[in-house]
């Protein structure tokens, strides 16, 4: 998506990205008799808060100035 935008709009030189970094972990299902461990674990839990952000900039080549 960053490479169209700077492809189609001349005047973006860098595009900057913050996401959050969600966890999710296998939930216990153990109280109902079923298994979801982590090796084979189909339902997930996110835990409440966001551990942070992972960030990126995409920015076009440096031509120089000479």
């Amino acid at each position: 998506m960053a490479d169209r935008i700077l492809n189609d709009f001349a005047a973006v030189d860098d595009i900057y990205y913050a996401l959050p970094n969600i966890h999710y972990f296998p939930f216990d299902l153990s109280p109902f008799g079923l298994k979801n461990l982590k090796g084979d674990a189909e339902v997930y839990m996110p835990i409440a808060d966001p551990s942070g952000y992972i960030t990126a900039t995409v920015s076009r080549p440096n031509k120089g100035k000479f």
